[in-house]
């Protein structure tokens, strides 16, 4: 009978941070699976997508029967249970800074997060938009928050939740010098800023990928006893009769039920960019969805 004996994947055209999860395990995957049907990554779909696409071709290619490839991955009833003060849904920027200044206040956490990888959409970025750090000075930017908030507004002719742009201008300086000494720390360059004749070039770059990130998980918040649950998905939060959080239900990707008993849930799961029946209602769907296929607002409808 045939089988598949290996799958190499020899280019790859997707970005830097989000395809790697989906090369590494997709042709493993299939080769002791057997199947073009196996797990897809979650985010990075496409590229797990387009890997099983392609063996697809290439056993069609050799004259294959596709019939004796086509058995989904086999899913289990375990169950998972885990105790801590503070559950933080999702592992991207957000869930990461929160993660840190949890572990900087000895708060015992645990993160649960859908992919395989932290970082989340961070992984494309190249930096944020900052006002008033540390490095700004020296290298001529001056622009004040009050300034940008202002330059903010006139551009987006005051269709933005004013009082929320204000308060993260003004604390985006702030939040850069936080995250470069913590960086400097686990031996990251951190942040760097270019001198611009441009008000608005406030960009404070970082660099592209998730292996920053991962060092701050890495120096700072596993070796303290906190844990992160990859392949892991928010399905409900339990609370008392007075509406306290009891405990986190969540679903890993092979179909283990974990329930994490806790305190308090912070979700930072990136919006619902992703899902296209939000945006249509919520946003008339008018809206650029680079790099967010995995933000599908499952909090927010939670909530």
């Amino acid at each position: 009978s045939s089988s598949i004996l290996s799958v190499k994947v020899l280019s790859c055209s997707d970005t830097p941070g989000f395809m790697e999860p989906a090369l590494e395990r997709t042709p493993k995957d299939i080769v002791e699976q057997q199947s073009l049907y196996v797990d897809t990554v979650t985010g990075a779909t496409l590229t797990a997508a387009a890997v099983t696409a392609a063996t697809m071709k290439c056993l069609e290619d050799a004259g294959a029967d596709l019939v004796g490839f086509a058995h989904a991955t086999p899913k289990t009833d375990a169950a998972q249970t885990y105790d801590c003060e503070l559950v933080i849904v999702g592992a991207g920027l957000t869930g990461t800074a929160a993660a840190l200044e949890a572990y900087e206040k000895g708060i015992k956490t645990i993160i649960v997060e859908k992919t395989n990888r932290v970082s989340g959409t961070g992984a494309c970025s190249s930096g944020p938009f900052a006002i008033g750090a540390q490095m700004d000075a020296p290298a001529g930017l001056t622009m004040t928050a009050e300034e940008a908030f202002a330059k903010r507004m006139e551009e987006d002719k005051g269709r933005t939740n004013a009082p929320l742009v204000k308060k993260v201008i003004a604390n985006t300086g702030r939040m850069v010098d936080w995250l470069q000494e913590r960086w400097e720390e686990t031996g990251d360059k951190g942040f760097s800023v270019k001198a611009s004749k441009d008000p608005m070039n406030l960009m404070h770059i970082y660099g592209k990928g998730t292996q920053k990130f991962q060092n701050l998980y890495d120096k700072f918040i596993l070796p303290a006893g906190n844990e992160i649950l990859f392949e892991t998905q928010l399905e409900d939060i339990q609370t008392d009769s007075e509406n306290n959080v009891t405990a986190v239900i969540a679903k890993k990707q092979d179909g283990t039920t974990v329930t994490i008993s806790c305190k308090a849930v912070l979700l930072c799961t990136g919006g619902f960019g992703g899902n296209a029946s939000m945006m249509k209602e919520r946003l008339n769907g008018v809206f650029d969805n680079i790099g967010l296929s995995s933000n599908v607002g499952k909090a927010i409808s939670l909530c």
